[in-house]
């Protein structure tokens, strides 16, 4: 399913959490929106900025303007390497995405490169629908993503706490 990366959820979510790199990226937009669609993909949680994706995926850029994306894009910038700047306004946002999964549609994080960005916020996630902080950064370690900065360490293991689990 194009460079979808399947990240394990805990039992009795329905849904199914997706890892990739920014869509339209590293394939045409058709194919993506072909993968998502089979996918079952009901929401797309997008970490960059309008600007990062401008630069580094037109076709997706275009498609966001255009309203033609094929499920609803949930929208939080992070800063490359960075973490959110407000913990009540993240924790909205892993809600949203955690309503989307207990529906039974899958969400697809993204970043640029489907590494730093994704899998902290995908580690925040899995946080937030029960898992320990070790078993959600094994899961999102072995999709292929996770922190890549001491910042993102650091918030993790100092805020994690403040993210509610519904």
């Amino acid at each position: 399913m194009a460079m979808f990366r399947e990240c394990p959820l805990p039992s009795g979510i329905p849904g199914k959490l997706w890892l990739h790199s920014m869509p339209g990226r590293n394939e045409d937009w058709e194919s993506f929106s072909e993968s998502a669609r089979a996918a079952q993909i009901g929401g797309i949680a997008c970490m960059t900025s309008r600007e990062e994706i401008a630069d580094k995926s037109p076709s997706y850029s275009e498609a966001l303007a255009g309203a033609i994306v094929p499920c609803q894009v949930i929208e939080f910038a992070i800063p490359p390497g960075g973490v959110p700047d407000d913990a009540g306004a993240f924790s909205h946002f892993l809600e949203s995405l955690i309503k989307i999964l207990r529906e039974g549609q899958g969400v697809l994080v993204h970043c640029t490169g489907g590494v730093g960005r994704t899998g902290f916020v995908a580690i925040c996630l899995l946080h937030s629908l029960g898992l320990s902080l070790e078993d959600a950064t094994t899961r999102v370690k072995e999709a292929g993503s996770g922190p890549e900065t001491e910042e993102q360490l650091r918030y993790l293991s100092e805020h994690l706490s403040e993210i509610t689990q519904p």
